[in-house]
């Protein structure tokens, strides 16, 4: 189960590069268009500015001349001459206009007549300007204005309109009311009217005003100022914005990482073998991993979020050892009664962890060395045992030989010794404690020896059976009930049926010894897919810890008369079979022996 952690912030959701390339094409896009309109406006209301200034110098000089031309038909001194002095006077006082840059009055085949530059009058205008001025006419009329290179030779902007023909329509009306107010010129004046009408008037001309671009450039240029600045905050907040979801992108993915690492680790610490438990600076528990809450009993949800005080016994901090140097106290090893009656070892590490050379909680690490210590326990019997068979060996050598001397001597004796029968008496129990002796020296071999099995494939109901059948009269001499119950049914292992029949008959010998005064003996089998499990349980006076712990140790008996040889006999034997043997007592609640061994 992998510790509880608190839930950090809520991620952020997943943006894709591939948005960041559109909105940067998009913001590209909107300043462009931004940049564009807005020049294109400004481009318009400059021209329709600088056309309705230039149509307002045209109005104004067509408007002095039909005033000019008007007076002078009635006073009858209407000449080409004076026309042109008095429309030079006209252009030369519209020439004061501050963007006016040319104001000049040009024939259909694009002749200057009157310029407000006199040294350009009787010049020929461009070709490409006497198209702009043909179009300006019907039935072919566009815009009177537009961008040219002007008769001085810069840029400018051009208005066109025709000039006379708001005048044609002046001649005969001016004719009859001139008549009779030319005076003494008469005729004469009216003749030179009619001749004016016919060379002047019947000519195409045009008006053309051409206008300064400078203020027109400015206004531009303002406005690409202003665009320039305007797109650059636009730039900048745009810019700002795919940074901002650019740092949370990195955010999100920082974020994903991070959670993925805090999964790994929290798998990591969830499945170690070793107990861990953490607090942080404010020294609450933070991480308890389940191997650390089954080795102590805890609840990982009672544990988190508390001292560990509150939430730990003493012996976990070294607290409930005053005497214990600080030094000592960051690794020691305690010994705890588990539930199935086998003491639990646990290597406790403390450890104080650092930020910055600020502490930044504690550590604490829990190994349970149970199995470790059991095999410490196990080696030096064994190591014991072996001592103890090269011993056996050795004195069963030196010892036999005399004992074979003396039985000889004692039957040599007994056989001269026929009528005294004190004598003979005494010789006999020499000899009988000699092969009493001899026997002991036996059993000593057979437990240092490596052993011999002849296996076979063996019923363990009927095994089991033939044992309790031997036990029968012991267990009637000392009023015991035997109690049987057999499931394994058709159930065999492979077995030297002796020697496990050896092990039944000490074992239920034993237990039958530890009722003197009568009881109880179950006897039950009881199998699973891979092991056959033989118990043997008595309803005897039990034994203390101290007992138990030395209850396989060869020649340990508590019997007076016991040579502490068959328990460590029946042990080797079931352990050379592959199987185990476990004693399970308590004083005054019996004791129970189970065999476990292999089924095949």
């Amino acid at each position: 189960m992998p510790p509880k952690q608190e839930r950090g912030p809520r991620p952020i959701y997943y943006v894709s590069p591939l948005f960041f390339a559109l909105a940067c094409v998009l913001l590209a896009a909107i300043i462009g268009i931004f940049a564009i309109s807005n020049i294109q406006r400004e481009k318009r209301l400059m021209t329709r500015a600088l056309s309705q200034e230039g149509m307002a110098i045209g109005n104004l000089v067509s408007a002095g001349a039909r005033t000019m031309i008007r007076r002078s038909m009635m006073r009858g001194e209407l000449d080409e001459e004076s026309w042109r002095q008095a429309l030079r006077q006209f252009i030369d006082n519209g020439s004061d206009h501050t963007r006016l840059r040319a104001l000049y009055l040009a024939k259909d085949d694009g002749t200057i007549t009157v310029h407000s530059s006199p040294t350009l009058e009787g010049t020929v205008l461009s070709e490409e300007t006497r198209a702009f001025l043909r179009g300006v006419r019907p039935p072919d009329r566009h815009d009177p204005f537009r961008f040219a290179i002007g008769s001085g030779g810069e840029e400018v902007f051009q208005v066109a309109r025709p000039f006379f023909s708001s005048l044609n329509g002046l001649m005969p009306h001016h004719r009859d009311m001139g008549r009779g107010r030319m005076g003494p010129r008469g005729e004469r004046g009216l003749a030179e009217v009619d001749r004016f009408f016919n060379t002047v008037l019947q000519q195409e001309y045009l008006l053309v005003v051409e206008l300064d671009l400078a203020d027109y450039r400015q206004a531009v240029r303002a406005q690409l100022t202003q665009v320039a600045l305007l797109s650059f905050i636009l730039l900048l907040v745009g810019s700002g914005g795919i940074v901002s979801l650019m740092m949370l992108q990195g955010l999100r993915g920082s974020q994903l990482r991070l959670s993925r690492m805090r999964a790994f680790t929290d798998l990591l610490v969830s499945s170690l073998p070793i107990g861990l438990i953490a607090t942080g600076p404010d020294a609450r528990i933070r991480t308890c991993n389940g191997s650390a809450c089954t080795m102590l009993g805890l609840e990982q949800d009672q544990t988190l979020g508390r001292t560990f005080a509150e939430a730990l016994p003493d012996y976990l901090t070294g607290q409930d050892s005053p005497g214990m140097a600080e030094d000592d106290r960051t690794r020691w090893e305690v010994t705890l009664p588990a539930a199935d009656g086998e003491k639990k070892s646990l290597h406790i590490s403390r450890l104080v962890l650092h930020d910055d050379n600020r502490p930044a909680g504690t550590l604490l690490l829990l190994q349970d060395l149970s199995q470790v210590r059991a095999l410490e326990r196990a080696l030096a019997r064994v190591e014991r045992d072996a001592a103890i068979g090269r011993m056996a060996a050795g004195v069963a050598h030196e010892i036999r030989n005399p004992l074979s001397s003396i039985k000889g001597l004692a039957l040599l004796l007994r056989g001269r010794l026929d009528n005294d029968a004190l004598a003979a008496e005494n010789l006999d129990l020499l000899v009988a404690e000699v092969e009493r002796l001899n026997r002991s020296i036996g059993e000593l071999l057979d437990f240092a020896r490596p052993g011999h099995l002849e296996t076979t494939r063996v019923a363990v109901d009927a095994l089991v059976a033939r044992g309790v059948a031997l036990l029968r009269s012991d267990a009637q001499a000392s009023t015991v009930e035997i109690r049987e119950s057999y499931r394994c049914r058709d159930a065999f292992i492979t077995a030297d049926e002796d020697k496990v029949l050896q092990v039944i008959l000490n074992l239920g010998i034993n237990a039958i010894q530890a009722m003197p005064d009568g009881g109880r003996l179950a006897v039950t089998t009881q199998c699973d897919e891979r092991t056959a499990t033989i118990s043997i349980e008595d309803s005897g006076p039990g034994m203390a810890p101290e007992v138990l712990e030395k209850v396989f140790d060869p020649y340990f008996t508590t019997k007076p008369e016991g040579t502490g040889l068959g328990l460590s006999m029946s042990k080797k034997i079931v352990e050379d079979h592959g199987g185990s043997i476990t004693v399970d007592s308590s004083p005054g609640a019996g004791t129970q022996i189970a065999i476990h061994l292999s089924r095949s």
